[in-house]
Formats: C-alpha cells, structure tokens, sequence
C-alpha cells in the first residue's frame, strides 16, 4: 500500500467517461483508500476496492473528512471534465489550500458540448446556474450574443427559457446537450421558448445564440428623447449632463 498522501487528487473526468483517463491518473485511482464524488461518477469504478463517499448533497462533511485525513489516507475526488471550471476545486483549494489539493482535469462539457453543435467557445459568455439563483444570468444573455449555460435539476432549460422570455429575451436559437460521452446521448436543436414544454435529461448542457443580436456601446447618460414626459416642452428633467456626471461620481459597475 502506498504511503498517504498529504494531498487530495482531484480527478477531472470527460464526456468519454473512465476510458479517457491517462495511466497515471488511473494509478492514482488505484491506489487511493477512499474515492469521493457524485453518485454517476462513482459507479464508474465498480471493481473500486476501498471506500466510496458520495458527495451528493454532504459537501461540508467531505470536506472535514478530507481535512482530517491528509496525510492519513489517499483520496481521490472525482468530478466531471475539468474541476476547475465551475467545479468542485475552486471550493477545496480555498478549504483546504494550495499545497492540499493538486488537479488532474480533462475536458469540460462546455467544450463538448460545443464541439458536438460545431460552434467557437471562445467568444461565448460562459456561466453556471448550478446551485445558483437563474435570475443571475439575465443580464449576461442581454449583453452576448453566445451563452453557454451549466444547468441543474431545479434550474432546467425549461425554467430557464420561461425566465429569460419573461424578461423579454428573444426568441433565439437553443441547443441542449443531453448526457454527452453515453448511449444515450442527444442534441436537440430547437427555440429558446420551444426549451419550456421540453424535458430533459438532468445532465445537460445549454447554448444560446442570438443571431440578431445587436451590441450596445457603454454610454454614460441616457439621451433626454428616450425619457417620456407629460408634454413634449416640459423641462421637468436633470439635463443629460448632470446625470452623466452623476453616474460617473457613482463609480457603477456590471456587477
């Protein structure tokens, strides 16, 4: 048995699933004493010897355990394509440190999922409604063109297309990608609002493209002519200027 480890392998795992993994990662796989991650990923190692923990919904008592046991057992996480885009290392390095935690990842789902639609990722707003409130992503989708989207099983495409036409978002093209990497992977192509009547499976992935979509250049200010007033001569209004300098003392961010 190999001596523990004070640090924690995260182990990154693609669309291609456990054939994907390099024979160093595997070793390391092998020779941990306890394996933690979500339910799907640990079913991967049936033939897993050791300890599994699934980290489903006990995130604050993994992470105890994984502090308690550095340097007392070799651990490994699992976490699906890379753990440093929206994953689960971002949580253990700020938890555990720097020194605790070294990453083995592969290739997200984003990138998968835009490879299989054929389209760049590089000039895409990338976001996660994962664990977060699907509010947040309003304005992200007002302000690009090409949305990808980390869903979850409370924030579905379907809640999420509902939301954004609430909102007054367009009609624009939409592509789920459904259980990627497995037999029963699919790619729906469809309208952002067709997404409402339409189930899929909870591990999915969303793009958004706005083919009509107009950039608006920053202003400070907004013209007097856009604002209504009660009679078209009433100067019942802060002149432009003094609001430009207004907003610009606020110091307002996107954020």
């Amino acid at each position: 048995m190999a001596a523990p480890s004070n640090r924690v392998i995260i182990v990154g795992i693609g669309a291609e699933g456990t054939g994907g993994l390099s024979p160093s990662t595997r070793e390391f796989i092998n020779k941990a004493q306890t394996l933690l991650g979500g339910r799907r990923l640990l079913e991967m190692f049936p033939d897993f010897a050791g300890e599994k923990l699934p980290l489903d919904r006990h995130l604050p008592s993994a992470i105890d355990y994984i502090k308690n046991n550095l340097g007392k057992r070799n651990m490994v996480v699992l976490a699906s394509g890379d753990p440093n885009f929206f994953g689960i290392a971002r949580l253990l390095v700020d938890k555990l440190g720097n020194d605790a935690v070294e990453v083995i990842p592969a290739v997200s789902l984003m990138q998968t999922a835009f490879a299989r639609i054929k389209e760049s990722w590089d000039d895409a707003a990338l976001t996660s409604v994962h664990g977060r409130p699907v509010e947040e992503i309003i304005g992200i989708v007002r302000a690009n063109r090409k949305i990808g989207l980390f869903t979850d099983n409370e924030n579905t495409p379907a809640k999420i297309a509902s939301i954004l036409r609430e909102n007054g978002i367009a009609n624009c093209a939409a592509y789920v990608c459904e259980d990627l990497g497995t037999e029963m992977e699919k790619v729906t192509v469809t309208k952002l609002y067709s997404l409402i009547e339409i189930q899929f499976s909870p591990l999915n992935y969303l793009i958004l493209i706005q083919d009509d979509f107009k950039k608006h250049e920053a202003s400070i200010g907004i013209p007097d002519e856009e604002f209504q007033r009660r009679a078209e001569d009433s100067g019942l209004i802060t002149k432009l200027e003094v609001r430009a300098v207004c907003l610009a003392i606020m110091l307002l961010t996107e954020n």
